[in-house]
């Protein structure tokens, strides 16, 4: 005879309870069992069908495990720290390889604008330490006859001025070009890639026409002051003028051959090359920012800020200082040329000649600019002779700006430039 099962509401089976035991134990929970009744010999006992397992209702008695009939997706749970947990389809929820990627752009973002901040406090030095070797210098005139030798003797002026020039150029840029190295070895400071000689020639009248644009958006400025009541000046020139053609030639030397070499290593070299990496604008409009500054007046500012964009532009396409080194060279002994021609013609016949030549550069700079145009299109991708690396891309340009122009020494710079300057504007 088979035994009779009885089941609690959960529809597990509980054997029959004997009658010294009033509760049995199922899977545990304390069920009530009453006592079995006899089966009825009569008919033979069937086996009783397992009744359906019934599911609890909430909150009677203990909490019944639940035996899931899907197998379970095994999930690792994530935690913030806060303790909210971490999953898919909550308000919180945390991707963790989003989540590293993020972190690893951060890192790269804050690396680049810490060496970015680097460059900037060696930009600001350089500065700093060009005011202070050209004040040393200027204070050598003080002494005895000195003065008065500088003004009457145009071989001693130019003499003079090579050497200084030399002293508060070379030597501060250099100085800064092998703490920048000694960081970060792999810059080139002074590229001198073997130029491309029909690319050459066409960039030169453009270059020249560039610097006549400059000269005529200066003297805009210039008017504009003076119809606001504020007159622009700019340091007077004591130099002697030259009375031979030795004493021209020297000058020649000063005025355009020793500034072309040294500025052009220092601006386009020392501070252009390292800033290329964070993209071409960013490092010509810095490198141009630094030169018009160090001129140290509104009048030459404004003309060193734009010419400097177009050689630094063309230095960089060219990949090769020499460009900007002839550019510089032109522009600067023109001028002593025609001051020279200047003291030694008719006003009339000065202003037409003058007026000739800025007109054929102007003709002559558009057309190259047109014949390379549309014959050389791989010159005006931004791309081409572009050092411009990850960091360009991951830093915006305020970032790059502020990293750069905000830290002590350039901002000491500035406020050396801005006296300077305030001794160059006066009132009508």
């Amino acid at each position: 005879m088979a035994e009779n099962y009885s089941y609690n509401p959960y529809g597990v089976p509980v054997p029959p309870a004997q009658p010294s035991v009033p509760v049995q134990q199922a899977y545990g929970y304390y069920v009530p069992v009453a006592p079995a009744q006899p089966v009825q010999p009569t008919q033979p006992a069937q086996p009783t069908q397992p009744a359906q397992p019934v599911q609890p209702t909430q909150g009677a008695g203990q909490p019944y495990p639940y035996v899931p009939t899907q197998p379970a997706v095994p999930y690792t749970p994530y935690y913030y720290p806060n303790g909210y947990p971490i999953a898919p389809g909550n308000p919180y929820y945390y991707n963790p390889e989003l989540a590293q990627r993020q972190y690893e752009k951060r890192l790269k973002v804050e690396k680049a604008k810490a060496e970015l901040r680097h460059l900037g406090n060696m930009s600001g030095l350089s500065i700093l330490l060009f005011f202070v070797f050209n004040t040393l210098v200027a204070s050598l005139l003080i002494l005895p006859n000195m003065m008065e030798l500088y003004r009457t003797s145009s071989l001693f002026t130019s003499a003079f001025s090579i050497v200084a020039s030399f002293i508060y150029i070379f030597i501060p840029f250099g100085i800064v070009a092998l703490l920048i190295r000694n960081r970060d070895k792999k810059v080139n400071f002074f590229p001198f890639k073997k130029m491309n000689p029909r690319r050459a020639l066409l960039c030169i009248p453009i270059g020249l026409t560039a610097c006549v644009a400059a000269n005529i958006f200066t003297n805009f400025i210039i008017q504009l002051f003076d119809s606001l009541g504020v007159k622009l000046t700019q340091q007077s020139d004591s130099m002697a003028e030259p009375d031979g053609a030795f004493a021209l030639l020297l000058a020649f030397v000063c005025t355009a051959i020793m500034p072309a070499l040294l500025e052009e290593f220092a601006l386009r070299g020392v501070i252009l090359q390292p800033a290329r990496k964070y993209g071409m604008l960013f490092a010509i409009v810095s490198s141009s920012a630094i030169f018009g500054l160090m001129h140290g007046n509104l009048i030459q500012a404004p003309f060193a800020f734009l010419v400097g964009m177009c050689f630094a532009f063309l230095a960089i396409k060219c990949d090769s200082l020499w460009i900007g080194i002839i550019l510089h060279a032109i522009n600067n002994g023109f001028s002593v040329l025609m001051s020279y021609a200047g003291d030694r013609m008719p006003e009339a016949s000065y202003n037409l000649l003058y007026y000739i030549l800025i007109s054929v550069t102007a003709i002559a700079g558009v057309a190259c600019f047109v014949v390379l145009l549309l014959t050389d299109k791989p010159f005006f991708k931004k791309e081409e002779g572009s050092l411009a690396g990850e960091e360009a891309k991951i830093l915006t340009a305020g970032q790059k700006f502020v990293a750069y122009f905000i830290n002590v020494p350039m901002i000491i710079s500035f406020l050396l430039i801005l006296l300077t300057t305030a001794q160059y504007i006066a009132k009508k």
